[in-house]
């Protein structure tokens, strides 16, 4: 049986700059990863200037000076927002977690995991630590015994198409608390909203998306539909001699969908609270706290349609205001 000092489950962006934090500081470390390719996900990749400490410009593929919301009209906010291909994305982390000395195994699915061990591929490998960064439906958060509440669905479409603005539309009718959104990249777009998966709407999810695309005149015959689940339901990062990163931690902001900020900002601080027992994070305790706050307005809102359409038609009222722009954008957006 070989020994690595950490073990991480996954190789999304929570997990690879976990091992690449880990392995310069002279742990070994092994990165398990079940997929075959790593990078592709279920993502409509848009990111803040937060992303970019830890995301190298070359990587982005658009830049957006600002973007539109969406409701009976359309307002345009000055923000800057980017968007990266996940791929390219993921290989870049990879590369860097490998100089650094992590070992990385892909097309390994964990089958089980022991106190101080997993099982993958009939072969075990014992570790000092291990670090759950393998999604919302973690195998290591289900091994701690964590039920997730707080879950949504998101669904998109890829259409062959590089759209002009990015858009975010709100309807109540038609997607709740949530919203739909417009991400183009550089030869393609994603459209796509998501919805709580507690909430009966959920079953519809997709049609209701079509009923989006109809309404904006896009075509989705021949585009690719993809799905995916978010966490949202933080629970704790540490126990015992287990940790829990990124979206596995539930860490995903529950109003936007946002999670690859949280992801690189978790596996950064919880590799350097393994380094380090007595290290303070503050990052994520910033994220930890704003997203308790978002999710007691989701749930207020959940249970009051009639508050929600007041929040909307009151919201978009007050959003040609360069304050209330600023006051959005702070409340949903910035960590």
């Amino acid at each position: 049986m070989e020994k690595f000092d950490v073990v991480i489950v996954g190789a999304g962006p929570a997990g690879l700059k976990a091992a690449e934090i880990l392995a310069k500081n002279n742990r070994k470390v092994l990165v398990l990863e079940k997929n075959k390719v790593i990078g592709p996900k279920v993502c409509a990749a848009g990111i803040t200037e937060k992303d970019l400490t830890y995301i190298p410009k070359k990587l982005i593929e658009r830049t957006f000076t600002s973007f539109l919301m969406v409701k009976n009209s359309k307002i345009r906010v000055k923000h800057k927002l980017y968007i990266v291909e996940r791929e390219k994305l993921g290989q870049y982390q990879l590369k860097q977690a490998k100089k650094a000395g992590a070992v990385i195994k892909t097309n390994c699915f964990v089958k089980k995991i022991n106190k101080n061990s997993v099982i993958v591929n009939n072969k075990e490998y014992s570790f000092n630590y291990l670090i759950g960064a393998d999604g919302s439906s973690s195998i290591v958060r289900n091994y701690i015994g964590l039920k997730s509440k707080v879950i949504a669905l998101a669904v998109q479409y890829k259409l062959d198409q590089p759209m002009k603005d990015l858009e975010l539309h709100f309807n109540p009718q038609l997607f709740y608390s949530w919203y739909a959104w417009v991400f183009p990249h550089k030869n393609y777009s994603y459209i796509g909203t998501g919805i709580l998966t507690s909430l009966k709407q959920s079953k519809n999810l997709r049609k209701k998306l079509d009923e989006f695309t109809k309404q904006q005149n896009l075509d989705t015959k021949n585009a690719e539909f993809e799905a995916a689940l978010i966490n949202a339901d933080y629970q704790g990062f540490k126990f015992n001699n287990t940790f829990l990163v990124g979206d596995a931690a539930g860490l995903a902001n529950p109003f936007t969908g946002e999670g690859i900020y949280q992801a690189l900002v978790s596996g950064e601080e919880i590799s350097k609270k393994i380094i380090n027992p007595n290290y303070k994070s503050n990052k994520l305790k910033i994220i930890i706290s704003k997203n308790k706050k978002l999710i007691k307005w989701l749930f207020i809102f959940n249970n009051s349609p009639y508050l929600l359409r007041m929040f909307y038609w009151l919201g978009f009222k007050l959003m040609n205001y360069k304050s209330i722009q600023n006051g959005f954008i702070k409340l949903l957006l910035d960590y």
